[in-house]
């Protein structure tokens, strides 16, 4: 192998695992944002629409 094509190959090795890093790095926060919106999807209303006033009024007095 010539000096040329052992510098091309370090240099797309290098490319690739820049590329591969940042996509790793990526994957963690990508799941914690999409189970922060899922927890808040889930613990907004505990108690239900009617329970304790905190849902919507659904008629009557209320």
């Amino acid at each position: 192998m010539s000096q040329d094509q052992q510098s091309a190959s370090v240099e797309a090795r290098r490319k690739f695992l820049q590329t591969a890093g940042k996509a790793v790095a990526a994957a963690p926060a990508v799941t914690l944002l999409m189970s922060a919106g899922r927890a808040n999807a889930q613990t907004a209303d505990p108690y239900g629409p009617t329970g304790g006033g905190q849902g919507p009024a659904t008629g009557g007095g209320n």
